[in-house]
């Protein structure tokens, strides 16, 4: 449910924003909340061969795991998913190991020992790329454009990725909002061009040996045939957690009533966001947007002054989640100075 209402928050955020709805020439969305239906409206749903498992908040059954062996995921086999250049894509992605050989995150072309379609991946040095094959034969770089980023990732850190490829020098990657730069590689002078296999998430072959499959975690998988520009790029990375907007709830909660909204300006006014009706065992963690910890309430250590490691958080959108009274709770809250 968490991510299930962000289409249309991306959609209505677009509108107010910029002059291009971000969801123009969406051919998939999947959000991977327990399966992967397509929500983009277009009825694209892929064929599961992975593992359900826990996002980066924490949220049971909302990403899948690939194994790096034999997991993927099909995309349907249609010719409006093999579309000319441009060709953009965004998600979020964890790597469980990061070899020097064969990270793959996904293909809109898996064809057996030919370069085709377009795909992102790890190179083997670690940084990010972007590539796209002419479907000459073979997997040589005469067949190939590519586009490498500059940032070495690292296993364990949840990334948000962006791809944008629109010709042989004309590309863009971004890395949790910021435009990662890079190289362009590769000799073909032949355009992008697909063969008869469907596109697939978690694998690509290469020639004369077995497939790569990734090895990690892959989530709120979304592919345009369009060109993203820098401010959807950001948008996408910045508003992945839709803001709610409910009444916001102040004071000391009462019962079960959790506040969604404090403000630590140090005017002694709601100055904390708190949780005093904790017991023993009970906690409360504190995630940003990126799904890292922030902070952990317990019944000895109830309040949230609004800092990490001594230094003032910024201002937007927070999750929580944890333990009370035998269930799981989660939710938003608003950091407002």
């Amino acid at each position: 449910m968490l991510k299930s209402s962000l289409l249309s928050f991306v959609c209505f955020m677009a509108l107010g924003v910029f002059s291009q709805n971000i969801n123009d020439n969406l051919l998939i969305y999947y959000s991977f909340d327990g399966n992967a239906l397509d929500q983009s409206g277009n009825g694209y749903h892929g064929t599961v061969n992975a593992t359900l498992t826990q996002d980066r908040f924490g949220n049971p059954n909302s990403a899948y795991s690939f194994n790096g062996v034999n997991q993927y995921i099909d995309l349907p086999n249609v010719q409006a998913l093999k579309p000319p250049l441009p060709i953009s894509y965004s998600a979020w992605v964890k790597f469980n190991s990061l070899p020097t050989t064969g990270n793959v995150m996904f293909t809109n072309n898996f064809a057996q020992d030919n370069h085709s379609g377009v795909w992102m991946q790890v190179a083997s040095t670690g940084e990010l790329a972007i590539c796209y094959g002419s479907a000459i034969g073979g997997t040589s770089w005469n067949n190939i454009r590519v586009k490498k980023g500059t940032t070495i990732l690292q296993p364990g850190i949840w990334y948000h990725v962006v791809g944008v490829a629109r010709g042989e020098t004309d590309m863009d990657l971004y890395i949790n909002c910021e435009n990662d730069g890079g190289y362009y590689q590769g000799t073909t002078t032949f355009p992008l061009a697909y063969t008869a296999d469907p596109g697939s998430i978690g694998r690509k072959d290469n020639a004369g040996i077995p497939p790569y499959y990734f090895d990690g975690v892959l989530d709120d998988y979304r592919y345009w045939n369009r060109s993203l520009t820098a401010q959807e790029a950001l948008l996408l990375c910045e508003e992945t957690i839709p803001e709610p907007e409910p009444e916001p709830i102040v004071g000391e909660p009462t019962g079960f009533a959790i506040p969604n909204v404090f403000t630590p300006n140090k005017d002694q006014n709601n100055d904390v966001w708190t949780t005093t009706f904790l017991n023993q065992d009970e906690y409360i963690e504190i995630l940003d947007r990126w799904g890292h910890l922030i902070c952990t309430l317990t019944q000895d250590s109830p309040e949230w002054d609004g800092t990490f490691e001594g230094k003032d958080c910024t201002d937007g959108v927070y999750f929580y989640k944890g333990i009370m009274r035998e269930e799981l709770i989660h939710g938003f809250l608003h950091l407002i100075r």
